[in-house]
């Protein structure tokens, strides 16, 4: 089955809600390394990993975004 962008917001979301102990940003690389760790690698360590700093999640969402409709 492919995974969407829609599908990994959906589930980013529902983790998210269901685990308060993570911020937003942890449970996107979370996600992302479950779905997509070619991505997920590609990621860390740059401006668009979210996992310890929340002010990147929209950068790094954008970006998801985009690289999803090039997948």
């Amino acid at each position: 089955m492919e995974i969407t962008f829609e599908f990994f917001l959906k589930k980013v979301d529902n983790t998210f809600s269901s685990t308060p102990e993570l911020r937003r940003g942890q449970t996107i690389m979370n996600i992302l390394w479950e779905v997509w760790p070619d991505k997920h690698k590609e990621i860390i360590g740059s401006d668009f990993d979210c996992f310890y700093c929340d002010d990147r999640v929209n950068s790094t969402l954008d970006k998801l975004k985009k690289d999803w409709l090039k997948k």
